[in-house]
């Protein structure tokens, strides 16, 4: 018979083998660091109170920006209606991208309000 404390092939030493009920990774794999996308992403997706007509809806981050971005916009802010045309441009859905009609009404747009605030500091 052999010796209980020898050492040789599958017999490490007593002093570094696991103690009972011990993990040999005790810190474990580390956490996957999340991208700049998904950090983005989970923070749109985040529920918020929206005041609208007199009630209070819970909507998305996106949805309010994009509601924002909107009524920016419409309230004849050119820099906001730029960058709906851009996001616009660039939004991937999978819903139909916009017409080239929709898109020249917003290039209209844009383009009379540079018209009209030009005016408005030429006063």
């Amino acid at each position: 018979m052999s010796d209980p404390d020898s050492v040789g092939y599958k017999r490490p030493p007593k002093s570094t083998q696991f103690r009972p009920h011990q993990s040999g990774n005790p810190g474990g794999r580390p956490k996957k660091v999340a991208s700049l996308r998904e950090d983005l992403e989970a923070e749109l997706s985040q529920q918020v109170t929206h005041k609208e007509g007199g009630r209070e809806l819970q909507i998305t981050k996106q949805q309010a920006f994009v509601k924002a971005l909107v009524a920016a916009a419409i309230g004849g802010d050119a820099r906001a209606g730029g960058a709906l045309i851009g996001l616009a441009r660039t939004s991937q859905s999978t819903t139909s991208a916009p017409s080239a009609a929709d898109l020249a009404l917003l290039e209209e747009f844009i383009n009379r309000e540079i018209d009209r605030r030009a005016a408005e500091n030429n006063k």
